[in-house]
């Protein structure tokens, strides 16, 4: 049996992954998750679900995109004895956000997110000047689905993260894709991740932050270029 690609989402929680898992093809066996878009919900009771999804998997990667690192994270330094590796899309083991917009952003609550992101922030931070139109009809459809109330949460989440400690109890090989025109998640995010894992297997790729939806081909090249390396199949 091959090994199944265990997709875990970004902010939005939705999963849509639509351009990755067309790329992809039916070669590859492939499963995104969702996190449900109208409960507030935290990292613990998330990862407590993605758990719960994950009990009668065998043989799987996990694939964790931005917000879904530190899910990732955790559930790899459980050690569950189906998960064969893990890969780290533009993601972080801590908060990415510092200094002045990290003050800033600890105050915002709902209301943020109560208005549709303007078209030249969604370039500009998460898909790229070039952006496909049908990626940004996907990220606006997915975003749209979210409640205010739980984008709000998932933010301090974010701003309250820290889960590289953990990062030393992972036992399977670790990539992480670095998007090099990524405007939220640095270098010095993949450092950290470095850091606490020394043997990570860093692959640059120049894209903006949602690497995995905007250039999914080079993406699924690097990630199969690992598995390979590492004799997963």
């Amino acid at each position: 049996m091959s090994v199944r690609w265990i997709l875990l989402p970004g902010m939005d929680g939705i999963g849509r992954f639509r351009s990755l898992r067309e790329s992809l093809g039916d070669a590859t066996d492939c499963r995104a998750l969702s996190y449900p878009p109208d409960v507030p919900l935290g990292y613990d009771a998330l990862t407590e679900r993605v758990r719960e999804s994950l009990r009668d998997e065998t043989d799987y990667i996990l694939v964790a995109e931005s917000f879904s690192g530190p899910i990732a994270i955790r559930l790899a330094a459980e050690r569950p004895p189906g998960l064969r590796a893990l890969v780290l899309a533009a993601s972080f083991c801590a908060s990415p956000v510092r200094g002045v917009p990290r003050a800033i952003l600890r105050r915002m609550g709902a209301s943020l997110f109560r208005i549709r992101p303007p078209l030249f922030l969604v370039k500009h931070f998460l898909l790229g000047s070039g952006a496909w139109q049908r990626l940004v009809d996907d990220l606006y459809a997915s975003v749209e689905q979210v409640s205010a109330e739980t984008f709000a949460l998932r933010l301090q989440e974010i701003l309250r993260v820290d889960v590289c400690t953990s990062l030393a109890k992972v036992a399977v090989p670790m990539l992480y894709l670095q998007a090099m025109r990524d405007r939220l998640v640095g270098g010095q995010d993949a450092q950290a991740v470095r850091t606490m894992y020394p043997h990570l297997e860093l692959e640059r790729i120049e894209a903006p932050h949602m690497v995995l939806q905007s250039h999914p081909g080079p993406a699924i090249a690097a990630i199969r270029d690992f598995l390979g390396r590492h004799k997963i199949s």
